[in-house]
């Protein structure tokens, strides 16, 4: 079948028919997109993973420091 005549047979289907073939397109189009957009998605974060939040804080290093600090209890230590 030509395009030609594929389109003329589009044209003449009633208004009702012609919304649920444009709906029905729509929507597979957009869960392609959004198939698409979570792989993509997916990539760049597992591409982008550093440091986690505690390495960034240093929070060993923190430790160690507040066991160094010298505590006073009742004016002895």
């Amino acid at each position: 079948m030509k395009p030609k005549e594929v389109l003329h047979k589009l044209q003449s289907q009633p208004d009702s028919k012609k919304k649920i073939i444009v709906w029905g397109i729509t929507i597979l189009l957009a869960i392609g997109l959004l198939a698409w957009w979570l792989g993509n998605m997916k990539n760049t974060i597992g591409e982008n993973e550093g440091p986690t939040v505690g390495e960034q804080l240093q929070f060993d290093k923190l430790q160690e420091g507040l066991n160094d600090i010298p505590i006073q209890i009742n004016g002895e230590q």
